[in-house]
């Protein structure tokens, strides 16, 4: 029983303990701010639905090429941090069985 209580106290100190060394949400925004650079956003030049493709496309090479995944679960769970799925809807299914030679990195070239 003792010892049960002893490793209760010594979890309580620890919790206190860390969350009084985190900092706060305001404190860490500040400090990022302190970094940030005094530019005005300028998007990059082209056309934005190229950019979410090559982009798509990337993440759906390695996916599927690097890491061995199946295209469908690659194209669902994978992409979408460089397409959204409204932008996807524009591109189509990604087709990884058509005929074609692989690259020296594993990806499929037209």
């Amino acid at each position: 029983m003792n010892k049960n209580l002893l490793v209760s106290i010594l979890v309580a100190f620890a919790v206190t303990a860390a969350a009084a060394q985190a900092p706060t949400k305001d404190a860490l925004i500040a400090r990022a701010k302190s970094f940030e650079l005094d530019t005005s956003y300028v998007p990059p030049p082209g056309d934005p639905l190229t950019h979410h493709a090559a982009g798509f496309a990337k993440v759906m090479c390695s996916a599927v090429f690097m890491t061995g995944l199946a295209p469908d679960f690659a194209a669902e769970n994978v992409g979408f941090f460089t397409a959204p799925y409204a932008e996807r809807a524009k591109l189509g299914k990604p087709s990884s069985m058509a005929p074609a030679r692989r690259s020296t990195s594993g990806c499929l070239m037209a």
